[in-house]
């Protein structure tokens, strides 16, 4: 008999009696695993961190063992885009995380017993194109104007066409200012780089007044 119950333990079930019923129940609800931490970084499209970002852990609800979390957790990253969960189970999880401009990436990443809780790098895919073109109202040559965006490297002195184009920078808000020959402001306006394709801002048409 013992020998038979060694078997059976080595199988990883172990037969118990509940409401006068046996039942076979899987080893591994008897053993207590106890939690580890598991971390983390984001990174963006141009490996920079992602600070301020929120991060996700969702379990696998598949994965029956009683081992595994049941509920969702969630961290936060810091401004170095690490982040941490403290207490995680052995599972199956899916780590989703959201930048503060609502860009989106998930991974799935699975957790043993005496394994690493190491999830690794997210990538946010946080680039877009941003295009438009500029003429006087006028149509006096556009030659030498130069379009910046504020507070970035980020400009491009016109040619005759008026186009301009910046592609894959950073995903967010911008200032994109508008400046002569001579360094005055001729225009300035808010814009959004969305993550998905090429933001057009079509034709921008300068004003004596603006």
């Amino acid at each position: 008999m013992k020998k038979g119950v060694a078997s059976l333990l080595c199988a990883g079930l172990f037969l118990s009696f509940s409401g006068g019923c046996a039942r076979w129940t899987d080893v591994e609800d008897l053993i207590y695993i106890p939690p580890e931490p598991a971390q983390g970084i984001v990174l963006d499209s141009f490996s920079q961190p992602v600070p301020f970002s929120k991060v996700r852990l969702i379990p696998h609800r598949g994965y029956s063992s009683s081992m595994s979390q049941t509920e969702d957790a969630f961290s936060w990253t810091n401004g170095q885009g690490q982040f941490e969960f403290k207490r995680v189970k052995p599972g199956s999880y899916r780590v989703e995380v959201t930048d503060s401009y609502g860009n989106k990436s998930e991974k799935a990443v699975s957790f043993t017993e005496n394994g690493s809780r190491d999830i690794g790098i997210l990538v946010v895919l946080n680039e877009g194109h941003l295009k438009g073109k500029v003429r006087f109202y006028d149509r006096r040559s556009i030659q030498g104007v130069k379009v910046v965006l504020k507070g970035t490297s980020f400009s491009e002195e016109l040619e005759e066409t008026g186009t301009f184009k910046f592609p894959r920078i950073p995903s967010k808000f911008y200032w994109i200012t508008i400046l002569d020959f001579h360094g005055t402001v001729l225009r300035e306006e808010k814009v959004f780089v969305s993550v998905y394709g090429e933001t057009d801002l079509g034709l921008m048409i300068l004003y004596p007044d603006e």
